[in-house]
């Protein structure tokens, strides 16, 4: 079952933004960031981490 659904690239792309969002809300939390510098962490560190994860899985997973 988890094969089926790893193969669908919607609950791939899903799965690795999840992720992104909690190494990013991880990084804001364990640095002591507050208020708006938690906010700006998230905010440019999500979509930094889906460009990186996208580069990643195209170019050494061949995932398009």
């Amino acid at each position: 079952m988890i094969k089926k659904l790893w193969s669908n690239k919607d609950v791939r792309v899903f799965v690795w933004t999840v992720f992104n969002a909690g190494i990013t809300l991880a990084i804001s939390f364990l640095s002591g960031l507050e208020g708006e510098q938690a906010v700006l962490v998230s905010a440019l560190g999500i979509p930094f981490l889906n460009i990186i994860t996208k580069f990643i899985n195209t170019r050494y997973f061949g995932d398009l």
